[in-house]
């Protein structure tokens, strides 16, 4: 599964991105107005870090940098069903800390 997402001014689209269990993932993520991050929980919100994880990424990072204009391939398994909380994780701007999507995993 390919899915193409875009970062800018506070907000990634889209969200929330839907997806089934055992989907193979390639994420394509690009901003659109400055520099932006990405980071994802890889346990479903509310899950104990001791289950199995529920996303398993090819090359996991705690902050996958995002560029203006530039494509930023993220490959993943999604393993577990639930929702998994993603965020900037490189200051943007005044509202950096609003800028949150989900990545839902349905059964």
């Amino acid at each position: 599964m390919v899915i193409h997402m875009t970062a800018q001014k506070y907000r990634f689209d889209p969200s929330p991105v839907h997806l089934k269990t055992g989907s193979q993932v390639r994420l394509f993520i690009q901003a659109q107005d400055r520099p932006h991050g990405f980071s994802i929980n890889t346990y479903p919100d509310k899950a104990a870090s001791t289950e199995a994880l529920g996303l398993v990424f090819a090359h996991p990072e705690k902050c996958w940098r995002i560029e203006v204009g530039k494509d930023t391939e993220i490959d993943f398994e999604a393993r577990q069903p639930g929702t998994y909380a993603f965020k900037c994780c490189v200051f943007c701007g005044m509202g950096h800390m609003g800028m949150k999507g989900e990545l839902i995993v349905d059964p």
